[in-house]
């Protein structure tokens, strides 16, 4: 019984290493035949959980990478993604102290508490890791072709001042956002090959 134990430790990871080394040769097959649409939507506010917005962008521009068509489509509280007001608020500026800076606890508007702008992990495609700004990794998914579709219902819910007022709406959102339609928002649901949720 233990040789037959024995015997299975040393064969399971073998077997894992040949599934692996087996599924890295598809990668290349699937980034010619892959071409799908992809809507991912973010509903969590970045003040209060920078994490999913920038997970959700890192995963837009995974799928960009295999060729899909990706739009991201803020929601909810998610719209604060695209607010030049949050993203110039989680821009790191020397020059601009906040209470509670260097502390590392969470932060957010409707929180007493306020830390030190926080930074985006993001990997990179040798394996390490840097920090990043909010804004320059949207930056970066719009550079790598992706779309910023946001829910009119929640940016006005959460900004009402916008609704009349168009200079506003220009000023706070992140220029290659575009308001979500009648028009646009069925279609992009009904087209997509994958929604994404955050």
């Amino acid at each position: 019984m233990k040789l037959i134990r024995k015997r299975m430790m040393w064969s399971l990871p073998a077997a894992f290493f040949a599934i692996v080394s087996m599924a890295a040769s598809f990668p290349a097959v699937a980034v010619e035949s892959e071409n799908q649409d992809v809507v991912i939507t973010l509903q969590q506010d970045p003040l209060e959980n920078l994490e999913a917005s920038c997970v959700a962008i890192q995963i837009g521009m995974s799928q960009l990478a295999l060729g899909s068509d990706v739009t991201l489509f803020p929601t909810l509280a998610g719209v604060g993604v695209v607010n030049n007001e949050v993203l110039q608020y989680l821009y790191p500026n020397d020059e601009v102290s906040h209470p509670g800076r260097g502390r590392g606890h969470a932060y957010g508007h409707r929180n007493s508490k306020w830390a030190e702008p926080e930074l985006c992990v993001v990997g990179r495609p040798d394996g390490s890791m840097v920090m990043m700004p909010l804004r320059d990794l949207l930056d970066g998914f719009v550079a790598a072709g992706g779309q910023i579709v946001v829910c009119p219902l929640c940016w006005f819910s959460r900004y009402p001042a916008t609704m009349e007022d168009a200079d506003l709406l220009a000023d706070l959102l992140f220029e290659p956002a575009v308001m979500g339609t009648p028009e646009i928002i069925p279609f992009l649901f009904h087209d997509a090959n994958k929604v994404i949720d955050f």
